[in-house]
């Protein structure tokens, strides 16, 4: 299922409907401020993993390299890198003027400038993405299930299919789509396209599509969220082959 948020900044009509985020989210990524004390001040395993934090850190222990997609601020990651100072680690971001930085403080991190689609993982590589799987359209997000071995997905957004649901999908289309013919001629904030929700099913056929199994899923209650088509939930999903 599409949906729509209200756009960051003022874009031309068809881009709304396209994927354009990168660019907002690269100027965020420069607006970051390096405070070397802060990101070296200990601190517990960051709340979108502590519920997995075992889990997580068996996978890493039999891994050769971790690569951390979509990593922006890195305070998520940290625990990890402190927690195992002789393991290999890759931080990916399509800006790497802050990872670049934070890399510097630990030997055993390499930093990349990439999106997802353009990534290749490498054997043994464990891949681990929080909160940016709906950016992948389906075709996307085959593509890098069938070349990992192993990918944790953190907070993907899992809805349920209804009736209800697709009625009032639809009419968010419309919405978004008659409020943006509008702002062409008024001051009304556009809407912007920003990804997909999926359902569970959604991922498990896609993973028997990639020869994959669905080995484990469990939902992050902090991250419940009701909406006018029903719940929205957060889920940790790990795939492997």
């Amino acid at each position: 299922m599409r949906f729509f948020t209200p756009a960051d900044s003022k874009k031309k009509f068809w881009n709304l409907f396209k994927l354009s985020v990168i660019s907002d989210y690269k100027q965020n990524i420069k607006e970051l401020v390096f405070d070397e004390s802060f990101l070296l001040k200990p601190r517990p395993c960051h709340e979108d993993y502590d519920e997995e934090e075992d889990f997580i850190s068996q996978q890493i222990e039999a891994s050769k390299r971790v690569v951390f997609i979509g990593v922006f601020d890195c305070l998520k990651e940290i625990h990890f890198l402190k927690k195992y100072p002789s393991k290999n680690f890759l931080l990916i971001d399509v800006d790497d003027s802050h990872i670049r930085k934070v890399s510097s403080l630990f030997k055993n991190v390499d930093f990349l400038e990439s999106t997802l689609q353009e990534f290749t993982p490498s054997e043994g590589d464990l891949i681990v993405l929080n909160l940016s799987e709906y950016f992948l359209n389906k075709k996307e997000f085959e593509k890098i299930l069938s070349k990992s071995e192993k990918i944790i997905i953190g907070n993907a957004h899992i809805y349920n299919a209804s009736i209800k649901q697709k009625i009032i999908s639809i009419l968010l289309e419309l919405r978004a789509f008659l409020q943006n013919i509008l702002a062409l001629f008024f001051s009304t904030r556009q809407f912007q396209f920003r990804g997909w929700y999926r359902t569970l099913n959604d991922f498990k056929i896609m993973a028997n599509q990639c020869n994959c199994k669905l080995a484990r899923v469990s939902f992050n209650k902090k991250r419940f969220k009701k909406t006018i088509f029903g719940n929205l939930e957060s889920a940790f999903i790990f795939f492997e082959k």
